[in-house]
Order: C-alpha cells, then structure tokens, then sequence
C-alpha cells in the first residue's frame, strides 16, 4: 500500500513516532521471557520507525539490523544511533530482504502492527522472507490487528465543537474517510480498513488470531505462544480475543517442512543503505571490479569520506540497485536537509574526489541499469532535490542515470564543473614517456636538482608501508601548514585516507628533504597500471628551486618501476603545469535534478538555466546510447 509509505514519510508521523517510548506491555513480557538468549544473538529489527525498541534492544545482542520502508524513518534512527558500531539501518521491504543470508538471524521483531501496512500478497512475501533469514532455533515476534476485536473504529464522528481545531481535524478526518475508504478489501480471512490510524489516511489489515495462526502455519512456522495486548500470554487455542485491539505472535520455523514458494521480486528496485560497512556481502563483488582500477571507485575511498570528507549536517546514503536478490548497481551518496526541511541526495564527492559514476556489475548493461537507477531514485517522492557532480562525460551508466531521472518526471540540469587532467602512459615505460617530455621540464629538473644540492643533502623518500605512510603524512600536513595553499576544508581527509587505504590501495608519499627539512611532499595512488596524484605541497621558500618538478619526476619513475604504468592522471584543475606531464583534458560536469511538481523544483529549474555556465545535455545518442562525452585536447607546451 504506497499510500501508506507516503504517509510514514512525513514529518507528522515521524513526529508522532519519536513522541512513543519504550516497550509495549505484551512486547517487554515476551521480551523478558527470552533475555537469556539475547546476548551473542543477531535481532533483526522490521518496522522500526523512529527507534522505539532500538533504544531498548541495540545494547541487548551482538548485532542489530533495523530496517524501515520509510526514509525519513531510517534517517532518524541513524542521526540517533549511528556511532554503534554493531548496528546496520537499512531502508528497505521487509518482503525484499536479498542483502541478508539465509539462516542469518536469531531474532525477527515485527513490532507496533507493521506487518499490517501492506497488501495481503505482500503480507505473504514478507512471511516468506522472515522465514528464510530466520535460523532454525530463531523466533519470530510480531503483533498483528485483531479483526475480532469488539470496538474497530472504522468511521469518523463529528462532534459539537467551538474550537477551530478540533472542527478543522474533524472534517480532515471524515475528508481522508471519503477517499480511502474506496479501497478497502474484504475477504473471508482478513480485511483492509481505513480506521482511524493517523486521522483516517492510512489502509490498515486486520485479521482474526484463528487465521493468522493458519496463515502462519502454511508459511512455514508453528506457533509457540500468543500475548494479548496487555501482555497476558494466552494458549494458542484459545478463541477469545474480542478484548484485546492487537495480539502478539511468538513462532519459529516449523521443522521438517519445506516452505511454498513465493514469486520473487523481480522488477529492479532501490534500497537505501547509511553506511559502506551497511551494505551488504553481495556489494563487495561491484565494489572490487569497479575499484580495480579506479581508486576513486573503491571501497576505502568510500569509508575515507564517511569518516572524514562530509560537510556537517550530512549523512552517508547509498541507493543499492537490486533484481531480484542481486545487487546490479549502486550509487554512494550523501543526504541533508536543505531550507524548509527539504531532503536532497547527493553525491558522495567533495573537492579531493577526481571523478564519480554509478557502480555497475561487469556483466550488466551499464546504460540500462544507469536508466533503472535513476528511475528509482527519481520516482522516491521524499527527494526533492537530486544534485551529483564530478560526472565524468563518457560513462554509460552516468547517462543512463540521467535519462532515467527524465524518465522519472525531473528537471535534469548540467553545469560544467572542471577539466581533469590524464594520458596514457607508454609502453616503453618511464625512458620513453620522460624523452617526450618538453625539453624545458627536462632541463629544469636537470638544472634545479644540480642546484638544489648546493643548498644541503637532497634525499628523496617514498613511503609505501603503513608504518612509515603515518609519519609521512604527519610531515606531509606540516609541510602544508608552511605552503600557500589555503587551509584544508576537510583537514582531517588526508590522514583517514592513508588509515582506510594504507599500502594495499598502492599508496604512496613522497618526501623530498634538503638538509634533513621537508620542502615538497606529494600523495599518489598507483594500482593496475593507473597512477592518480592527489595532493600536493612545498615549502614556498624553496620555490626557485622547484622541488615539486623534481619530486613529480621521480614520483612517476618510481611508480612506474614498481608496476608498469599505462594511464597517468594529475587531477582536477587547468593548473598550467599539468600540460607539461600529459596531454589528455577531459571536462567534467554535474546535474541538478529537482521535482517538476514541487514549486521549489520549478524556481530551481528557472534559476539554473540562467546560470552562465549551464548548457543542455542531451539524453543520449542514436537508439539511447550515450554520445562520445566532451573530451578536449590540449598540447604539452610550456604554460
């Protein structure tokens, strides 16, 4: 029931949910009875709104997963809980669960009647599910509307009022009356009611404990124990729960029993995770393909920003895209509230990023999953603004991302952003690329190295292991501290990053000394062929002598007799000395992709194609594929 997401999306409910505290009666009875087995155990936590039982479970077992359909929901619970490191929070179906393994968890809570917010198909696909994550001694708890009971309220009453307020709620509840109550459903063994859960704007399925006990058992489980609202535990036979508004269910799997079988979800779908150590064990494999050879792909690269490159008030998000059970693509992003409360998704990047995609698997089409990505994420109304940069102008799955956010109903908008700067690298190595050089960078690092040696011992060191990648990076920010350069947005970033990435990511720092002092430092990553730079500084009283030339120059030698290279990439930015290194430019851009149906989307929209440095991009190229991106090249002169 899509309505009733819409609703647990808004800020009024998730108002009301964070108003709620501690357990219920019938759910600290049931929980209470199995404190001993929680300890060590892995709780599965569906339906968990603003963190109710969160608070009172996540210090309870070994680990934790939550998981809600509704985004606002999740955010909520990681702003509240996200620095234990033994919890997950995932924004997800409870009847889509294909990032966890079978047999994976010993407790699976469904709390507050959430398995009472969708379709009675859906309802079965969720049972299916649970069953399959639930290891065999695992229980299963869950409350459930009782048909049975004596008072449903099912219409709403106006009654005699001189307060506006209370006349104006009045008719807003006999006005979502009208609406919903065309969809409601009734069948022998259960109903969907409008009542009056969240002033009549919600479908809710209610069900007698006789067939609720069937129900369960032709999903695989038995039934141990049943509790009341008031948290009396009754025998499972028994027939009168007229008295009680919702009932709690203790069961497990039922043993020597094969389950039916459930269509799967097949239809590509976005699910939302807050943390690269959240996603899943099925990512790990998109993840490794698409970082082989692009360091800004990969996963420490991810965990490097999360820890230590996002602006305040943001929060890691990653829209996973999955058919089926497996994962095809994912998109890291972050999230934040923008004026008005406004949620915007954007790009996990900021200023040390060289360029960002969509993460597709190998072996799937890269421009349909891009499409079916961008679908997904431009259909999810609480995202009023869609805002990515660092694209890069001649990936598939970036433009396919665009087309499907056009397809989804948004404005899609480009900007130009910046130039990176990249060449190959030849195949007779380093001799060979260093005699194609212009002869003035030849001569000058010839010259100054002869000269800087006239000021004191020159001694070049390249750190490579961990221990020795920590003092260097120490040397590296003091020497920064001494240089030109503005101060670090994110000055924690360069340190994190040897810590996440350290010398299995090909990370390397070069030092050049004169006279035991520091006065040029470079930071360089170098796996399968690709050598990236990706800060660096010296010390501005040595600058006649040009000690970040020498140092690139040995840099490169240096990492290309360590594992030939065959690409060389000097970043972002039209710098003039990068042309003397390459000769490869490419022109990166980013979008802005607000809701055509919000006004804010609209105002976005109007003031962004007045910007001077806005053009139109076009959705693809002959039958929907991509055109060859905008790629300029420039000769190696001397700037």
């Amino acid at each position: 029931m899509e309505s009733n997401r819409e609703r647990y999306e808004s800020a009024s409910v998730l108002a009301a949910y964070q108003r709620l505290d501690g357990l219920f009666p019938a759910e600290r009875a049931i929980l209470e009875s199995i404190a001993d087995r929680l300890p060590g155990a892995a709780l599965l936590d569906l339906g968990c709104g603003a963190g109710r039982t969160t608070e009172r479970l996540i210090d309870c077992v070994q680990s934790y997963v939550a998981v809600d359909y509704a985004g606002a929901m999740i955010e909520h619970c990681r702003r509240r809980f996200g620095d234990r490191t033994n919890a997950r929070f995932v924004n997800g179906d409870a009847g889509d669960l294909w990032w966890a393994e079978d047999r994976s968890f010993d407790f699976v809570l469904f709390s507050f009647n959430g398995i009472d917010c969708v379709q009675h198909t859906h309802r079965l696909r969720v049972l299916a599910e649970i069953r399959r994550v639930l290891k065999p001694d695992g229980l299963f708890l869950f409350s459930s509307h009782n048909r049975d009971h004596h008072s449903i309220v099912r219409r709403p009453t106006l009654q005699p009022t001189l307060q506006p307020r209370s006349l104006k709620r009045q008719f807003e509840h006999l006005y979502n009356s009208l609406v919903y109550r065309r969809r409601e459903q009734v069948d022998p063994t259960y109903e969907i009611i409008n009542d009056d859960g969240a002033g009549f704007s919600m479908l809710t399925y209610y069900i007698a404990v006789g067939d609720q006990l069937a129900q369960l058992h032709g999903a695989g489980f038995e039934t141990l124990s049943l509790v009341d609202h008031e948290g009396r535990r009754r025998p499972a036979a028994a027939d009168d729960f007229s008295a009680s508004s919702s009932v709690h269910f203790v069961a497990r799997v039922a043993p020597i029993r094969t389950a039916p079988r459930v269509a799967p979800v097949v239809a590509p779908r976005v699910h939302w995770f807050g943390s690269e150590r959240d996603l899943p064990a099925a990512c790990a494999t998109i993840l490794a393909e698409a970082g082989h050879d692009d360091v800004f792909a990969r996963r420490a690269w991810f965990a490097t920003m999360e820890g230590a490159g996002l602006p305040a008030g943001s929060l890691p998000t990653y829209a996973v895209l999955a058919e089926g059970l497996r994962p095809i693509a994912l998109l890291p992003c972050r999230s934040e509230h923008h004026e008005g409360g406004r949620l915007a998704l954007h790009g996990l990047t900021n200023c040390y990023t060289g360029r960002y995609r969509p993460l597709v698997a190998r072996d799937i089409d890269s421009w349909r999953a891009g499409i079916e990505l961008g679908r997904c994420i431009g259909e999810d109304s609480a995202l009023d603004l869609v805002a990515l940069d660092c694209l890069a102008p001649d990936d598939p799955a970036s433009e396919g991302l665009l087309a499907g956010l056009r397809e989804a109903g948004r404005f899609v908008l480009s900007h130009d952003e910046y130039g990176y700067w990249q060449g190959g690298f030849p195949a007779g190595g380093y001799d060979e690329y260093w005699k194609a050089r212009p002869g003035w960078l030849r001569e000058i690092v010839r010259r100054k190295t002869r000269r800087l040696a006239e000021r004191g011992p020159v001694a070049i060191e390249i750190a490579t292991e961990p221990d020795r990648l920590a003092r260097a990076v120490q040397l590296y920010n003091e020497l920064y501290a001494r240089s030109w350069k503005p101060p670090e947005p994110f000055p924690a970033f360069q340190t994190t990053l040897v810590d996440r990435m350290g010398s299995g990511a090909g990370l390397s720092i070069g030092l050049l000394s004169v006279a035991d002092q520091p006065v040029a430092a470079q930071i360089w990553t170098a796996t399968d062929g690709v050598a990236v730079v990706h800060k660096l500084t010296h010390d501005p009283a040595y600058d006649r002598w040009s000690p970040g030339t020498i140092l690139t120059a040995r840099m490169i030698a240096f990492l290309d007799g360590r594992e030939p290279l065959r690409c060389l990439e000097l970043g972002r930015g039209d710098d003039p000395y990068k042309r003397s290194w390459v000769t490869g430019r490419r022109q990166h851009y980013g979008i802005t992709a607000p809701r055509r149906a919000s006004l804010t989307g609209t105002a976005t929209a109007f003031r962004h194609a007045l910007s001077p440095n806005h053009w139109p991009r076009a959705a693809g190229g002959p039958k929907g594929r991509p055109e060859a991106g905008r790629v300029d090249r420039v000769d190696a002169r001397q700037p």
